[in-house]
């Protein structure tokens, strides 16, 4: 290919290797073990009960990681145009977990965990760099991206749940990703009195008789997870909402770029396809109590001269889902977003000014991180893992190099 002139560089890669992870593996596990229990008075002291622990696996052992990726990396022009495109699996086989089965009630113990069940992932990666010059004006555009899905292989569930009892085996995890979201189907917020006076007869939420300025829900299980509404919503309501829960795209792309002797490098990361509920460290959703309330209801929600709120009525309630307070596709929310991740602009002083000091280099610099975001999730910064986590914090700093 000597004479294909735009081309500088190809070469194509493979690799394969396994190893073992201890990851979900708890302390003691492969050995008898007692732990207190409720104890006895004897005379005037209180002593502990001892009780045996989950029954042992004496055979134990790591999960075994198999991965493999193959891929093509390039340049073009001189290389000015430099890039790798890559597919690559991972299985993890023989996670430890509990199977299940049913044992005598004289055996007084439930089965122990032992290594059996599988989980792989699938993704690509792609990132491309372009590096020119126009005079004295260096500089690099960089971008990368990665998509990546999971699901579990091999995991053991009651029969039903794969057997067709539910529909769409809705309730099994096999071939599905470990990171799912669930919750109540929300049909939004009760508004007025002829869409409460539309409901039917009867018609309850977790036991409640609707009111005005709460959250409806689909009816859309009766008992035992049977298809069909039943008139009144409750746990049996509850189902997956979606598969990504986590992000299945994130990307990164920037610039470093040189004048003389400015350099500004600039550097963007995001996400996307992920799909995230508003939550607090209580759970799912934003509960309510006779505690300040969270400040999100302090904006805008739904009062008789309100009533197109955007969220619900305000109560003393605790964690009732049609007041906010329970997981449902009402606060399901795009957790895509891009960042201006880093900021940093430096200035390297000529060298005249101390060339007699034995000094090398005196550069000058400012630096900021987590400067904005775009993002469609509102609530709080769409990295916050909750409302009442600690915030995603900017920073700001600024230096002076030297170089001897």
């Amino acid at each position: 290919m000597k004479n294909v002139n735009w081309l500088s560089n190809l070469k194509l890669r493979g690799s394969y290797g396994t190893t073992g992870s201890d990851s979900g593996i708890g302390a003691w596990r492969w050995t008898n073990i007692f732990q207190k229990t409720t104890g006895y008075v004897f005379g005037n002291s209180l002593n502990d009960g001892l009780l045996p622990g989950a029954m042992p696996n004496p055979n134990i052992t790591w999960s075994t990681v198999t991965m493999w990726d193959v891929g093509i990396e390039y340049g073009l022009f001189n290389n000015k145009l430099r890039g790798e495109l890559s597919y690559w699996s991972k299985i993890e086989s023989d996670i430890l977990g509990t199977r299940t089965g049913s044992t005598p009630t004289t055996l007084g113990a439930s089965l122990p965990a032992v290594n059996y069940a599988q989980r792989s992932w699938d993704g690509v990666e792609v990132n491309l760099t372009w590096n020119d010059r126009v005079g004295e004006f260096n500089y690099e555009l960089y971008g990368n991206l990665g998509y990546a899905v999971d699901q579990w292989d091999l995991i053991d569930e009651p029969e039903a749940y794969t057997d067709g009892t539910y529909k769409d085996n809705w309730r099994s995890a096999l071939n599905k990703p470990a990171n799912r979201v669930g919750g109540y189907i929300s049909k939004g917020i009760i508004r007025t009195q002829a869409e409460l006076d539309a409901l039917p007869e009867g018609f309850t939420q977790f036991g409640r008789v609707p009111i005005l300025g709460t959250i409806l829900f689909e009816d859309i299980r009766g008992q035992n997870y049977s298809e069909g509404p039943d008139g009144k919503i409750d746990g049996n309501d509850w189902t997956y909402l979606s598969d990504n829960g986590i992000p299945r795209i994130n990307f990164g792309f920037g610039i470093n770029s040189e004048w003389k002797n400015l350099f500004v490098n600039i550097h963007f990361q995001g996400v996307g396809a992920y799909d995230r509920m508003v939550r607090t460290r209580n759970g799912g959703g934003v509960f309510q109590s006779d505690r300040p309330y969270f400040s999100i209801w302090a904006k805008d929600y739904w009062t008789p001269e309100n009533i197109n709120a955007k969220y619900p009525r305000v109560s003393g309630a605790w964690m009732e889902p049609e007041y906010g307070g329970g997981e449902s596709s009402f606060w399901v929310k795009n957790g895509s977003y891009i960042r201006l991740k880093n900021l940093n602009i430096g200035y390297t002083l000529p060298t005249n000014l101390y060339n007699g000091l034995g000094i090398e280099k005196v550069q000058l610099f400012v630096n900021g991180t987590n400067l904005f975001v775009i993002s469609e999730f509102k609530e709080h910064d769409p990295e916050q893992e909750t409302l009442d986590s600690y915030p995603l914090m900017k920073t700001y700093t600024g230096g002076l190099t030297i170089n001897f």
